[in-house]
């Protein structure tokens, strides 16, 4: 940022001033090919513009930088594509060098820096360790005491906002899931959503809580299909509208829950026939088991199993059988 800062209103002929010493020094000098070269041809052309372009070129990577603002739509970052054509690879290569190359294997930057694992770690330390991923908070992830680290997502597509692909706070830690080709990919979040997004290090996030009803029954469990609606209490309807486009939310929430309901079921009705709660009327019991699943799942375990086993209970024709059932046993018990 200090390089390009330093640009904006020079055109004399390039040297190692333009740089911050450190990072000159540290980076810069020891990745003559991929990094000194590209700052080099970039600057070459730039400093041949009018000073509207080249102040133009600088705001737009301060921007770039914003995150936060460009989540909440009132910055935009810039695409590769709109990168003036005689710098657009060389910025383009510069960039990718600078994360790729630099960033997650130079033995330069490690030893000044630090590793991408060490700053996994240290993101994830109490508070923060959570065992679900960010973005599906169905798939478990990697703690600080494990070997790997899960992937960091460029949140802005490294391949389309290339000024955004080296700010940490645009690497966000999600399941392998989440970051595959078939769910999030390298998709542009602002310009096929709404606008607007979770940013993603945000210190006041409030949650999104989930409700479950019946879509299409079945007498089948596995094949009953739901619906899902999702609210935040702040309001954020458009960003939550993006988070499940970004990540298929409701597609890949829906399949969760239609391979697991038969198991959680089989949990419910273990813990409601206990005969240990016998002391208990049946609509304790219920409100018993699922007040322990609120617990459960304020440790990041799974948050739509309590709302998909209402839904099923209460809504399936199957559901409504086995309560007639579990009755009806009491009745001839009595």
């Amino acid at each position: 940022m200090e390089f390009f800062d330093s640009i904006e209103f020079s055109t004399e002929d390039y040297h190692i001033g333009l740089y911050n010493d450190e990072f000159y020094n540290n980076l810069v000098s020891r990745h003559p090919r991929i990094l000194e070269a590209k700052f080099k041809a970039i600057y070459d052309v730039i400093k041949e513009w009018d000073q509207v372009d080249r102040s133009t070129l600088c705001e737009n990577i301060r921007q770039s930088n914003q995150i936060e603002a460009i989540c909440k739509g009132t910055v935009k970052a810039t695409l590769l594509e709109d990168v003036p054509d005689e710098i657009r690879n060389d910025v383009d290569e510069l960039f990718y060098a600078l994360y790729e190359k630099v960033l997650k294997k130079s033995p330069h930057f490690i030893k000044f820096y630090g590793s991408v694992i060490e700053h996994f770690r240290e993101l994830k330390k109490s508070p923060n360790d959570f065992l679900k991923c960010p973005a599906c908070g169905i798939r478990d992830v990697e703690t600080i005491y494990d070997d790997e680290r899960d992937q960091y997502d460029h949140y802005l597509a490294k391949s389309i906002y290339p000024f955004s692909s080296v700010n940490f706070k645009n690497l966000v830690p999600i399941c392998q899931k989440c970051n595959s080709l078939d769910v999030k990919s390298s998709i542009d979040i602002i310009s096929e959503t709404t606008g607007f997004v979770f940013y993603p290090y945000t210190e006041n996030h409030k949650g999104i809580s989930i409700s479950i009803s019946v879509k299409e029954d079945n007498m089948d469990i596995n094949k009953i299909k739901y619906g899902f609606a999702y609210s935040n209490p702040d309001g954020n309807q458009k960003e939550i509208e993006s988070w499940k486009y970004i990540f298929k939310i409701e597609k890949r929430h829906n399949n969760f829950v239609r391979g697991r309901i038969g198991k959680w079921y089989k949990v419910y009705w273990k813990f409601i026939n206990n005969k240990k709660l016998n002391f208990l009327n049946e609509e304790q019991k219920r409100l018993t088991c699922f007040t322990w699943m609120d617990e459960d799942e304020t440790e990041d375990l799974s948050f739509v199993r309590k709302p998909a086993l209402e839904a099923f209970i209460d809504q399936s024709a199957l559901g409504q059988a086995q309560e007639q059932i579990k009755l009806y046993a009491l009745y001839n018990n009595k």
